[in-house]
């Protein structure tokens, strides 16, 4: 059974480590958070404009299209939903029993 002494040690020994856990810690954190003031400082209003006319109208592929892609896809979903809905809609009527309206 340990003594008062060994429990006071090792808890000490505990409370040290830990604190120098929290200053690594700190340390790292301070480091991070410098680097990202950094970056973002240098995020001008240029890169900005770039990234989103890359975003819009830059590359695409089949799994990852862009913005404009994404638009004609909804577009034509849209026209083909509307060219169902005529034709599921419409009454089918010879050319003969349409009313001459010319």
């Amino acid at each position: 059974m340990p003594t008062e002494e060994e429990i006071n040690q090792e808890e000490t020994a505990q409370q040290t480590v830990q604190r120098i856990r929290w200053s690594m810690n700190d340390a790292y954190t301070s480091i991070l958070a410098q680097a990202r003031v950094e970056s973002f400082a240098t995020f001008t209003f240029e890169e900005a404009m770039d990234a989103q006319i890359e975003r819009i109208e830059g590359a695409s592929t089949d799994i990852r299209p862009n913005e404009l892609d994404r638009v004609d896809q909804v577009y034509n979903r849209l026209l083909a939903s509307i060219e169902d809905v005529e034709e599921a809609t419409s009454p089918e009527v010879d050319e003969d029993e349409r009313a001459n309206t010319a």
